[in-house]
């Protein structure tokens, strides 16, 4: 069975806009998950490189969801959080996952130096303290072990209406971390790859469906948005009424979506 124990340094309240109870209470339900085509294309570049296949380090994991893929292409793998919430949600399923509570910003000393094959972050770099990242995934990387960060954009909508009405969202509940989203904001072109063997990726994206009342639910997983309408709960009834005079009172009517992730890999020199 999978494991969760705690480790490393025990932080106070969470800098963390994704450690609340309310994004918790939704994400691991309602957040989108990423093609699967994101982890074909990690598992394609370690085995053109000669990558070793046997530890996969996710940090940042959430409650899993990029961790569970992983560990369907390496014999183990570890999901790393400061979140004890948000593992806790983390399925359970696979015997070859631990899951450890830890702040990412601090050294990871449960990893021994030297021993991850892939070190992996989905949606979560910009959190973290770079210098500190790129410090710790060199320490704990084999030789010949990759990094690989990836990271969602924003959707395109076949339904100019639907995206109409996310603009206008957007224009209301703004960004409440500009600084730390540059770098998802700028589709990664700005995250630096520490090794001269990397690639950049065009965009994978997810074609998805969804009525309005899992737009909305999938709305309150992003964290300007659920940090607006904790501010002014009465904004959930304009959001809601801009979706109904696009769906006319009828609650299963559907939009396109495609949400593209991009992906960037790095491998350690093997000398």
């Amino acid at each position: 069975m999978s494991s969760t124990s705690t480790s490393g340094s025990t932080p106070g309240k969470s800098s963390n806009p994704y450690d609340v109870e309310e994004i918790i209470n939704h994400y691991r339900e309602h957040r989108p998950t990423y093609a699967q085509e994101v982890f074909e294309t990690i598992q394609a570049f370690c085995e053109e490189n000669k990558a070793e296949f046997d530890l996969a380090l996710d940090i940042a994991c959430g409650s899993g969801q990029a961790t569970v893929p992983l560990a369907g292409i390496y014999k183990q793998a570890i999901g790393v959080d400061a979140s004890a919430s948000h593992v806790a949600k983390a399925p359970r399923h696979l015997s070859n996952i631990t899951y450890k509570v830890a702040d990412c910003n601090f050294p990871l000393n449960f990893i021994e130096s030297g021993t991850v094959d892939l070190v992996s972050v989905a949606s979560a770099v910009h959190w973290l303290d770079l210098n500190n990242f790129y410090a710790e995934t060199d320490r704990m990387l084999k030789p010949g072990g990759v990094m690989a960060v990836f990271c969602g954009g924003f959707p395109s909508y076949e339904d100019q209406e639907v995206l109409s009405i996310y603009k206008k969202i957007l224009a209301t509940t703004g960004e409440t971390h500009p600084e730390q989203m540059k770098v998802a904001n700028d589709n990664m072109e700005s995250f630096r790859l520490p090794y001269p063997n990397s690639k950049r990726f065009l965009p994978i994206n997810r074609h998805l469906e969804a009525t309005a009342e899992q737009s909305i639910q999938m709305s309150l997983t992003i964290h300007s948005f659920q940090d607006y309408v904790q501010k002014h709960p009465e904004y959930m009834e304009e959001v809601r009424q801009m979706f109904r005079e696009w769906n006319k009172g009828d609650e299963s009517k559907t939009y396109k979506f495609a949400v593209p992730t991009y992906l960037l890999t790095s491998q350690k020199p093997t000398q």
